[in-house]
């Protein structure tokens, strides 16, 4: 069976499919939970309209949902209602146009501007990295390591560890 629901709005980032809910970024600025069986909108998130365009995938834990936008902004959402976990964006310091990763309790993201940053429940942020050119791509992790593709000549793939650390490059 195939589903099909009128969104009415672009989708360019991929759907997250958990436990019988798709989440679904647009480029207009929403995420929207979907009951896969009913084919069903159980909630809709835009931050009041404060949400920017999100062109990638969001991130989801088991409590909430990460967004990273093209404002440069972090969004937490309440995975079971759609509200917001924090009274404001956390701002990422650069667009973030790529797909960020979960980890531990939070989330991973890039930034246009090279940041490679952590984000919990909590707000509390942790720079990884402040790399000299942009990230675009989405991060990814292998065990330990961070994985992405740099915007830059000098790699096509770069692994970072936790601490910041260059692990690999090529």
């Amino acid at each position: 069976r195939k589903l099909s629901i009128a969104l009415e709005m672009a989708v360019v980032g991929d759907p997250v499919l958990d436990d019988g809910v798709a989440y679904v970024v647009t480029i207009e600025g929403r995420l929207l939970a979907i009951d896969v069986k009913s084919e069903k909108l159980l909630w809709s998130f835009n931050n009041n309209g404060n949400l920017g365009a999100v062109w990638s995938t969001p991130v989801v834990t088991d409590e909430a949902i990460f967004v990273g936008d093209a404002d440069g902004n972090i969004h937490a959402v309440d995975v079971l209602d759609g509200s917001a976990l924090w009274p404001s964006p956390f701002s990422a310091g650069g667009k973030v146009v790529g797909s960020g990763a979960a980890y531990q309790e939070g989330a991973v993201f890039a930034t246009d501007e090279g940041k490679i940053f952590m984000i919990n429940l909590n707000k509390e942020p942790k720079t990884i990295a402040n790399l000299e050119y942009p990230i675009y791509s989405a991060v990814n992790f292998v065990g330990d390591q961070i994985i992405f593709a740099p915007a830059s000549e000098a790699s096509l793939l770069t692994a970072y560890d936790l601490n910041g650390f260059e692990v690999w490059a090529f």
